[in-house]
């Protein structure tokens, strides 16, 4: 590219010396800046980047799997980054990702209707499944969720958060719902002030998401995760291609949803998803 560049002008001098002044040797032999490089080319490097947007507590387990990738992959660069629930939705519409894992099906819909997503990809990963919980090396009379009417302080997210749903509809499930609902505790808005009022409240009991629950397992004790419910579609976490994505996606994205990476997601929590139920 830089020979037909230099050429041009000596080619366009000869053409016109009958009609103006000739370009000198000096001004036909100037290189092309480096800048003048660029814009000719692209670079190779661009198109070896997945940029991949997830859900705060998976951020550990994404390491390591970028780790592993890169044994397998050493060309391809993984860019990890994270987002709380409340930052999902804007980080989702505002593109840039190549990939997107989320549980917040309202950022995906919006993100897919502004055509940056795209839909035929869509598909679940994991799950995230319910845990009882309680004070960490505090004794419980409750040893199951079917056995929570042993407790009379119970903390549960509200109705209209994707964890308080979820619980009312194992609960629901397993008709206990009516007896939670009459002892739950009270002030709780979050999945923190149910990690916060259990783990100061020895006797009483707490309903997270395990992801939540294994994230704060220096305050808490996990009593049972609740596999053999029927499992709240909203706690799915599912995951998506970009509509711009890079050449080097589709084979990562293959990637983390084998059995090796299932595995890594088990440590922080989560859970294989298999039509309605949880496998373990």
């Amino acid at each position: 590219m830089k020979k037909a560049l230099i050429l041009l002008p000596l080619l366009f001098s000869v053409a016109c010396s009958n009609i103006g002044p000739t370009t000198t040797s000096s001004e036909a032999t100037e290189p092309v800046s480096e800048a003048a490089a660029e814009v000719t080319t692209t670079s190779p490097e661009s198109e070896n980047i997945v940029k991949i947007l997830v859900p705060e507590p998976m951020g550990d387990a994404f390491e390591k799997i970028k780790e592993n990738y890169a044994i397998l992959e050493p060309g391809v660069d993984i860019q990890v980054s994270t987002a709380i629930d409340s930052e999902m939705g804007g980080k989702a519409v505002s593109g840039g990702y190549d990939i997107l894992i989320t549980d917040n099906s309202p950022a995906i819909e919006k993100a897919k209707s502004n055509g940056i997503l795209d839909s035929s990809t869509e598909e679940i990963l994991c799950a995230d499944p319910l845990a009882l919980v309680k004070a960490k090396g505090s004794q419980s009379s409750v040893s199951g969720f079917e056995l929570v009417d042993n407790c009379s302080q119970i903390a549960v997210a509200p109705s209209g958060t994707a964890l308080g749903d979820a619980t009312r509809q194992a609960f629901d499930y397993i008709g206990k719902w009516g007896y939670v609902n009459s002892v739950s505790m009270p002030s709780i808005s979050d999945s923190t002030a149910i990690v916060n009022t259990v783990s100061s409240t020895p006797g009483s009991v707490g309903i997270l998401f395990g992801s939540s629950a294994k994230r704060n397992a220096d305050k808490l004790d996990t009593i049972a995760i609740a596999g053999e419910y029927i499992f709240p579609e909203q706690v799915t976490l599912k995951i998506i291609k970009a509509n711009n994505s890079s050449n080097v996606t589709e084979p990562f994205m293959q990637y983390i949803q084998t059995k090796e990476c299932v595995k890594i997601y088990e440590q922080s929590g989560y859970a294989e998803y298999v039509t309605n139920d949880l496998v373990y």
